[in-house]
């Protein structure tokens, strides 16, 4: 059930995406940002339901301090210099920042699954 509520809501807010910001303001720039935006967001909420989920399991099996170790190198080497280079050099703005903030938190969640895939149950 809630797989299908959270497909049924990432489809609404992608097919409404041009007409989300109007909801809130009337300006033009922002409802042209907002979408340009959503649909890398959508992207950002499944990577982070997959990092939060393998980082719970490796927490629970004993090793908070490789998921502490795990977000803190993604974090340095992905998300803070990926966010400059994609949003200042590459010109992408705040969708260049959630492009950074996806691959990091892609990488985190590969790497957990690694480590929970190598787990002695």
């Amino acid at each position: 059930v809630n797989l299908a509520l959270g497909v049924a809501a990432g489809v609404a807010l992608t097919l409404f995406r041009h007409a989300w910001a109007g909801v809130f303001t009337n300006d033009e720039v922002v409802g042209r940002a907002t979408a340009d935006a959503l649909p890398v967001m959508l992207l950002y909420c499944l990577l982070d339901v997959c990092k939060c989920v393998g980082l719970v399991i490796l927490r629970g099996t004993g090793r908070p301090s490789v998921t502490v170790a795990i977000n803190g190198v993604t974090c340095a080497c992905l998300l803070i210099p990926g966010g400059r280079l994609l949003a200042m050099e590459a010109g992408l703005g705040v969708v260049g920042l959630w492009y950074a903030i996806c691959a990091a938190w892609g990488a985190t969640a590969t790497i957990a699954l690694a480590l929970i895939e190598r787990t002695d149950w």
